[in-house]
């Protein structure tokens, strides 16, 4: 699902950017919170996995609010990139 938002040829820093960008807009939170959770959720590649791991750090208030969308699997690197999720 990833993979359809940003193209094959996309870098790391603009698949960061884009990830980044979605996380963060202020627009409807429950929408936003209810797509970014799929993606998260979606991900299954371990490179995709640790970009988007990356991404929660940035914003810990966001990421806090963002957990209750993620109600798939998640990768385990992906839930250590959330507050007081790792260890």
């Amino acid at each position: 699902m990833v993979q359809d938002t940003i193209s094959a040829s996309a870098s790391s820093e603009q698949y960061r950017s884009t990830i980044l960008k979605i996380f963060i807009k202020p627009a409807n939170r429950w929408h936003v919170g209810s797509v970014f959770g799929r993606l998260l959720s979606s991900i299954t590649d371990e490179e995709e996995g640790l970009m988007a791991r990356d991404v929660l750090p940035a914003n810990p208030r966001a990421a806090e609010w963002i957990k209750v969308y993620c109600t798939g699997g998640l990768l385990r690197v992906i839930k250590d990139g959330f507050p007081n999720e790792s260890g």
